[in-house]
């Protein structure tokens, strides 16, 4: 079951969805409701490779070869960044897992979440 934890509440994804972007990054988003939910940011334009990501809050350092990923947390139209830490892929396609442990993310005005995600394909 897939789950995204925000300051210890547990929600569950009803979707996730995912795509080469025109930034040359891969984008996978994971929804609560259509606005709610948590997006990463991969390097490169395939589906990546499995493996630990460290996690920037600089969406430029996202580049090929960087390791980095870009996290947001999104609920009604505020965007919280992730701040620092790491994000872990295992498996691959339809078999992948996707999950990081609670994860500081701040937005523009402050205001501080801690979240938690783990989500697979299926």
């Amino acid at each position: 079951m897939s789950t995204i934890d925000a300051n210890d509440t547990i929600n569950n994804v009803i979707g996730d969805t995912a795509y080469a972007t025109g930034n040359n990054t891969y984008y996978t988003e994971h929804k609560i409701s259509n606005t709610h939910g948590c997006s990463v940011e991969f390097e490169g334009v395939t589906f990546p490779v499995a493996g630990t990501y460290s996690i920037t809050p600089i969406f430029n350092e996202v580049i090929p070869g960087s390791k980095k990923v870009y996290i947001q947390y999104f609920k009604n139209g505020v965007s919280y960044i992730g701040q620092s830490g790491e994000c872990k892929l295992t498996g691959a396609g339809t078999g992948a897992t996707l999950e990081y442990c609670k994860i500081k993310f701040k937005e523009s005005f402050g205001d501080e979440k801690t979240i938690s995600l783990k989500s697979d394909s299926e």
